[in-house]
C-alpha cells in the first residue's frame, strides 16, 4: 500500500485543521486535488512551492480508496481531503534552494 502525500503551506494546513477538510482550487476547476507519492515528493515540493516551510499530509491508498486515481503517474483525489484520511503530518524546511526531503524518505 503506497503512501499518498498532500503538500500544503502553513495557511492551508491551518485551514484544513480548522475545517476538518481540505478543498483545493483545483477540485473546483479540474475536479480533483493534486497529490504525490513519496518518490515524487522532491520534484513536487521544489517545483510548486517557494515557502520556507511546507507541511506534508500523509495518507494511504486504502483510506482514499475509489476516490483516488493515478494520471501520468501522479495520484489525484476526486473529493475533498478529510481529516480522517490523515495518517501523519510532517513539516519540511527549505535549506538554501531546496527542501530537506531526504529526512522524510526515512519516514
Amino acid at each position: 500500500m503506497k503512501e499518498v502525500i498532500l503538500s500544503l503551506t502553513k495557511d492551508e494546513l491551518v485551514g484544513f485543521i480548522k475545517d476538518g477538510k481540505y478543498t483545493s482550487p483545483s477540485l473546483k476547476t479540474e475536479g480533483f486535488i493534486h497529490c504525490c507519492f513519496l518518490e515524487q515528493l522532491d520534484y513536487v515540493a521544489n517545483k510548486f512551492f517557494t515557502e520556507n516551510q511546507i507541511f506534508l499530509v500523509f495518507s494511504n491508498e486504502s483510506k482514499l480508496r475509489a476516490h483516488l486515481k493515478t494520471d501520468n503517474g501522479f495520484p489525484h483525489l476526486y473529493r475533498e481531503f478529510k481529516s480522517s484520511d490523515i495518517v501523519d503530518i510532517k513539516a519540511v524546511n527549505k535549506v538554501l534552494e531546496s527542501y530537506e526531503i531526504a529526512s522524510i524518505l526515512k519516514h
